[in-house]
């Protein structure tokens, strides 16, 4: 065994390494950034109802390409990606309220899974109304 040794327990030591190893930084950092959660967009701050447009126009541009390579190329699963466009569901007047929504702080209180909530009742009166509810919170 180079580079350690084991004394035996009759001379009263612990084990110890002789030759210490270079543990490198780089792979710890590396390691970080495989485990951590992938950012829904490059920009943490990404508006849900902004990026399911932008991801819209992407589609509409080009006819090669489709939500799976979308999911892909973010590193997202393809539920996500259909997550965030079904944000599109929302009636116009709803949309047009949550996109006013400019303060850091409100848009990143502004969670995909109240909007879904929203979007999952039927009747776009309500759904505008809960919009307004939602915006009126998170205003304050």
């Amino acid at each position: 065994m180079a580079g350690h040794a084991i004394p035996f327990s009759r001379w009263g030591a612990q084990p110890y390494i002789t030759h210490p190893f270079p543990f490198p930084i780089a792979t710890v950092d590396a390691l970080r950034a495989a485990t951590a959660e992938p950012a829904l967009a490059d920009d943490p701050l990404q508006h849900p109802i902004r990026l399911a447009i932008e991801w819209q126009r992407m589609l509409t541009a080009d006819p090669g390409l489709n939500m799976a390579k979308i999911a892909e190329t973010r590193c997202l699963s393809r539920a996500r990606v259909t997550q965030v466009m079904n944000l599109l569901r929302l009636p116009e007047q709803a949309r047009e309220t949550l996109l006013a929504l400019s303060d850091p702080k409100q848009i990143r209180s502004l969670t995909e899974h109240w909007l879904r909530s929203i979007i999952a009742c039927r009747d776009m009166e309500m759904q505008n109304r809960q919009v307004q509810q939602l915006v009126a919170a998170l205003g304050h």
